[in-house]
């Protein structure tokens, strides 16, 4: 492989090609050693947060257990070596946060005793935003809506996939493209958006951080001869969009557009607690009243802020989300995909441009997209791609200034303390994240191994 991602494929996808069953981390990494007596796996279990102490000898707190919650009763599991936190890109900052590593002010305001002053945890989201635009297909093509809705279709497909191991019920391919802006984009397109990066002027005597190398990585990015792929484009037989409404009997397909590389970067933090948030002008017995009430915990949902749009280089994100709109639609629109759709829905299609309309927008009946203004409906249809990343960033030169782990996932200023999930990506990647996730489990695991086996050797620890 190149490294490059431009161009159309047709990805692997999470299936035994043997026995077109479903293969996913539990029956690739747990199965096998799940016979293993130091190795127990609890589910249905909830994390409180993970026990943390200050040692009189110790220049730093020491991660010493972890609460949670089984069947409505709390436990404390004391540990001899390490934790490691893998709850992924949204609860991770959130146990980190409950357990007293974080913002000190949004720490204070969540009811939670600060042990350790991190401003990062939980800050530089980075997710692949994007739009679907929905289609409706010919009838005769099977989507998942149409198994659903008809047992008789349903049935048949289980008794093909049972007897053969083929049918709507293995259609589990991914066709996508990713291409850069300059595929699709016209030359004043690019000027616009080159006219709207981000300064990456970095003063050598100041402490860089790291939104500035990241942006200096998304500008030169941008601006290379060789991109990479910048917006993924992908077509699957569904109707996956929260904003469109399926009708009965009809059939659907939804064209994608994910932008890989966001300037935009958003957050994820605990929420405050009620009983912090009152005010001098509440009276004696309300203020008493909210003093009773608990700190806030890991039932109370995350503050999810992805700040689309927003910040330096938001405006970027946006310009080239409005002008991938169109070129997805041009895809539709060529042969062999357009044989089997019927029309665009999703945005509905604008009227032609008549004498009697002369509002109208220039295209030529179903063809649409070239002239049509995305702006708005970008505006208002942007949505999660459920790749976040970043939020628990291994922070490289800068340490703790820049990140929350360093490069052996350990989380800065406690002992005991990992963080391995796609949390700890500084940096979004042109890829969907399940690979690049297992990738991280395997390496922090080795880790996490070598470490042991320093100290049990009575060897130097790496850092």
């Amino acid at each position: 492989m190149s490294g490059s991602s431009i161009g159309a494929w047709t990805s692997l996808t999470a299936i035994d090609p043997s026995t077109q069953e479903r293969c996913y981390s539990a029956p690739a990494y747990y199965l096998p050693v799940s016979h293993r007596k130091n190795l127990g796996v609890l589910t249905e279990a909830t994390v409180r947060n993970v026990v943390i102490e200050k040692a009189k000898d110790a220049d730093e707190p020491i991660a010493k257990g972890v609460r949670f919650v089984h069947a409505s009763k709390a436990y404390t599991v004391d540990v001899g070596g390490e934790v490691i936190l893998s709850a992924g890109s949204v609860q991770s900052p959130q146990l980190l946060e409950l357990s007293g590593i974080g913002n000190p002010e949004i720490l204070s305001a969540a009811g939670i005793e600060c042990t350790v002053v991190n401003p990062n945890v939980g800050e530089n989201l980075q997710e692949h935003m994007s739009t679907m635009m929905i289609y409706e297909l010919d009838p005769s093509i099977v989507t998942p809506e149409a198994l659903r809705s008809d047992p008789l279709l349903a049935a048949a497909a289980d008794e093909q996939y049972a007897t053969s191991r083929t049918g709507p019920r293995t259609a589990a391919g991914y066709s996508a493209a990713y291409l850069p802006f300059s595929h699709y984009s016209t030359p004043e397109e690019l000027s616009r958006l080159a006219s709207q990066l981000p300064s990456t002027q970095i003063d050598a005597a100041a402490t860089t951080t790291t939104s500035q190398l990241r942006d200096q990585i998304l500008v030169s990015r941008f601006s290379s001869p060789s991109p990479g792929g910048q917006i993924e484009f992908l077509f699957d037989v569904s109707n996956y969009s929260p904003f469109f409404k399926s009708e009965p009997g009809k059939r659907y397909g939804t064209m994608m557009q994910m932008l890989q590389y966001p300037f935009s970067v958003g957050s994820i933090h605990i929420p405050p607690a009620p009983s912090l948030s009152s005010s001098s002008s509440l009276s004696t017995s309300t203020q008493q009243e909210r003093q009773q009430q608990r700190p806030s915990n890991s039932d109370d949902k995350p503050i999810i802020n992805p700040r689309y749009y927003e910040g330096t280089g938001g405006e970027v994100d946006f310009l080239t989300m409005a002008a991938a709109q169109k070129f997805a639609h041009k895809i539709c629109e060529t042969r062999p995909l357009k044989d089997i759709i019927i029309k665009r829905v999703f945005p509905p299609l604008p009227p032609p441009k008549t004498d009697d309309n002369p509002a109208g927008e220039e295209s030529k009946g179903d063809e649409g997209g070239e002239e049509e203004s995305w702006e708005e409906w970008v505006r208002d249809t942007t949505m999660t791609d459920w790749h976040p990343v970043g939020t628990c960033a291994m922070g490289g030169d800068a340490g703790i200034k820049g990140g929350v782990v360093d490069d052996r996932l350990r989380v800065y200023g406690v002992k005991g303390l990992r963080v391995c999930d796609a949390s700890v990506m500084p940096l979004q990647i042109a890829a969907h994240l399940q690979a690049t996730v297992y990738a991280i489990g395997e390496k922090g695991a080795d880790l996490i191994k070598e470490d042991w086996t320093a100290r049990r050797d009575g060897e130097r620890v790496v850092g």
